[in-house]
């Protein structure tokens, strides 16, 4: 097997990786409770349904700081992978106010609608690509090969592999395009001149609402980092272990193959 403790950076092992990961899930919920609880101070925190859940992520939040203490946590994808989930947390600081919107406002059920369907909707096919590239690269042994680098003892997953995958072959980031950020911020900072007469509409405070509006792209940015972390870290190494009987591990800073000039995509239905 690879040495990845040595190819490896030190900061990035899934041990200690994974406590900087669930400490900041924990604050991040702990932030997010008084965004679920501000808008509505007259109900007590042990009814309001949004903390309840945040409650239940901080309860995890604080076994992900200690699980690494109980059990070995090496390169295996299924433990860096919980490390990387745990950036997603931050999705919460645009979910929380949506969620709010809905529970709680008083916004007409129009502009609950509006909201809700441009959110599932951008989600969708936002996540739907990491679903479709995957799938394709998984499919093809050519690009599998460079995704998952196979040994006689185990299955190394390439960051390098999948960078080049991503923004050489199919031109695809992981970020949203920049103008989607421009419109998003501009749009919501259009909306500060209407602020009370939006906080009156839609009974919730107007932090909630510019987060809603200049944040979202940002919200489907974690989102396809969820959809990808799961993807690369969980769904296919389990499959390529039921395969193959070969534990898939994380490798950082390998180099990988690159494919010929001959190789031709076959487009994605």
């Amino acid at each position: 097997m690879r040495d990845l403790d040595s190819i490896n950076p030190t900061f990035m092992r899934p041990s200690g990786f994974s406590r900087i990961g669930g400490l900041g899930a924990l604050l991040l919920t702990l932030l997010s409770i008084p965004f679920a609880s501000g808008p509505v101070p007259d109900i007590p925190l042990e009814r309001n349904p949004i903390v309840s859940v945040l409650v239940v992520m901080l309860i995890t939040s604080i076994g992900l700081l200690v699980a690494p203490f109980l059990s070995k946590w090496d390169w295996r994808t299924k433990y860096f992978g919980t490390s990387v989930l745990c950036i997603v947390s931050f999705i919460l600081f645009t979910l929380i106010p949506c969620i709010v919107l809905f529970v709680y406002g008083t916004a007409p059920l129009i502009i609950d609608a509006m909201v809700f369907s441009i959110y599932a909707i951008c989600y969708f096919f936002w996540c739907r690509k990491f679903f479709a590239i995957y799938r394709e690269i998984y499919d093809s042994a050519e690009l599998r090969e460079i995704l998952y680098q196979e040994d006689l003892d185990a299955i190394y997953y390439s960051q390098r592999g999948d960078k080049y995958l991503l923004e050489k072959i199919y031109r695809f980031s992981q970020v949203p395009r920049d103008r989607y950020f421009v419109c998003s911020i501009v749009l919501a900072c259009l909306l500060i001149p209407s602020m009370e007469r939006l906080k009156e509409l839609l009974g919730i405070p107007f932090h909630h609402i510019f987060l809603i509006v200049g944040a979202f792209p940002v919200s489907l940015m974690f989102a396809g980092l969820a959809v990808r972390s799961y993807l690369i870290f969980y769904k296919y190494p389990a499959e390529l272990k039921k395969a193959t009987g070969k534990e898939v591990y994380v490798d950082l800073v390998s180099n990988c193959q690159k494919l010929g000039k001959n190789f031709t995509k076959t487009p994605r239905r």
